[in-house]
């Protein structure tokens, strides 16, 4: 990046205070694509260099915390305006009838393009029962929302009974029709997809499951098979 590109990011950085944390993020990058070992720079980084080359994942999973360092919480504030549509711990409510449900502050990987990174290993309480106990309360006294997504954090890292805990208050609520579940797990954790699981998470339908695939080759035959679970016991999937 040179030019007036250059010039306009390190403008922006100014304004939020991020200047050093950007210019970093060059020199990073730059040891990345120009470096004579990828794969050595990669894991120097804190970025995970065990998958295949010609995965893009390889670069875009945040190897533990180290990476979590450009975490971006200021960032992630400015830019997607999650904040200020706040009103508990546990709910983003933008849109009139679509509520946003976070479930939890923890992933089974931790994704470099990750909107929601500010959240991650929440500072203070995360998303205790307290704070899930308020979101559905919310949820039901607010009549509008009829869609609630619930995310996090990827919400298949709770045990079955957190989970069940969460769908079963919010399929309670009478002007809840859809709820649909935000996870990358089939293709992270494709272990944790079973026909048990996707026969509790059928007790909430109409459930939607919204996964998220960033490559062919992330179709593995395990992520196959969770997928293949899921809809066998009539769960509706979609992939962003």
């Amino acid at each position: 990046m040179r030019g007036e590109g250059l010039r306009r990011l390190l403008a922006a950085a100014d304004r939020i205070g991020l200047r050093a944390e950007v210019i970093a993020a060059l020199g990073r990058a730059r040891k990345i694509t120009r470096g004579p070992k990828p794969a050595r720079a990669l894991k120097e980084i804190g970025l995970s260099s065990d998958l295949p080359a010609a995965v893009p994942t390889s670069a875009g999973v945040i190897d533990g915390l180290r990476a979590l360092d450009l975490r971006g919480r200021r960032v992630g504030v400015q830019l997607y305006g999650e904040e200020p549509n706040r009103p508990t711990r546990a709910i983003v409510h933008r849109y009139g009838d679509r509520a946003l449900f976070l479930a939890v502050d923890r992933c089974s990987v931790y994704c470099r393009h990750c909107t929601r990174r500010r959240i991650t290993f929440a500072e203070g309480e995360g998303f205790d029962r307290a704070a899930v106990e308020e979101g559905i309360a919310y949820v039901r006294a607010h009549r509008e929302v009829r869609d609630v997504v619930v995310s996090g954090g990827d919400p298949l890292v709770l045990s079955d009974e957190r989970l069940v805990a969460i769908l079963a208050g919010l399929r309670a609520i009478p002007h809840v029709q859809i709820l649909r579940v935000a996870t990358r797990a089939p293709v992270t954790c494709p272990m944790r997809v079973t026909p048990d699981l996707a026969a509790l998470l059928r007790r909430f339908a109409p459930l939607f499951v919204v996964t998220h695939f960033n490559h062919p080759k992330e179709l593995t035959p395990d992520a196959r098979a969770a997928c293949e679970a899921s809809s066998r016991a009539g769960i509706r999937m979609s992939s962003e």
